[in-house]
């Protein structure tokens, strides 16, 4: 959902649908033969999208726009064969640090994080509300109800978060993880009104301007 939100500005929606398609059959063939399922990248997918996103000229203090997306499929396949040819390149490898790993990982991870309205939600409880942005969910959702809204997913990460990390317990992750999905259709649907979920849980151009479409090494908040 995050590579499929408008201001990322992709337009070939088949070749992005195909490829979800393709890791189902790739999960339920590894699955008959007993093999470690596929998924995903979602990180690396974010950092590939932007790194092809060539935004528009614009005068300064205005917000960046995306111009185009070169959409193609020639870098992931030389990163596959890159990643393929480490098995070759183990003795050269082994002479990185294991600092300098962990740093990529954290790289990737603040980055995947920045403009996630969920993260901005739960700084903004410690905030008062006259300092609030002008963002929908601050203004068309009263305060409380974005905080019990905000809760709520929070209680579920901290379930999904203590489900996977317990032994006994992690077998139900799936099945938790399709719980979260029913609440959020069947049960908030009728403790929030559409236009509460629009902007809480929304996709809209006007909840994407939290994110920074700035160059993608100017994303990250760490010093590079």
């Amino acid at each position: 959902s995050l590579l499929s939100a408008p201001d990322r500005g992709l337009r070939k929606g088949t070749g992005f649908h195909f490829d979800l398609v393709l890791l189902g059959v790739c999960a339920v063939v590894c699955a008959t033969f007993g093999l470690p399922w596929m998924c995903a990248a979602a990180v690396q997918s974010l950092a590939h999208s932007s790194s092809l996103t060539i935004y528009k000229r614009r005068a300064p203090g205005e917000r960046d726009q995306v111009d185009f997306v070169i959409e193609q499929r020639l870098t992931t396949i030389g990163v596959a064969i890159l990643t393929g040819a480490c098995t070759l390149l183990g003795f050269v490898l082994k002479n990185i640090p294991l600092a300098v790993l962990f740093g990529i990982f954290l790289y990737l991870g603040v980055t995947s994080m920045l403009g996630v309205q969920f993260l901005h939600r739960l700084t903004l409880i410690l905030l008062p509300q006259k300092y609030y942005p002008d963002y929908p969910y601050c203004q068309q959702v009263s305060m409380w109800r974005m905080h019990f809204f905000s809760f709520i997913q929070l209680s579920c990460l901290i379930v999904l978060w203590l489900c996977k990390n317990t032994k006994s317990l992690s077998l139900a992750f799936p099945f938790l993880l399709m719980m979260v999905a029913i609440l959020r259709k069947v049960v908030l649907s009728r403790v929030f009104d559409d236009k509460e979920l629009a902007a809480l849980d929304g996709h809209d151009e006007e909840n994407q301007e939290l994110e920074s479409d700035d160059d993608f090494y100017s994303d990250v908040g760490l010093p590079m």
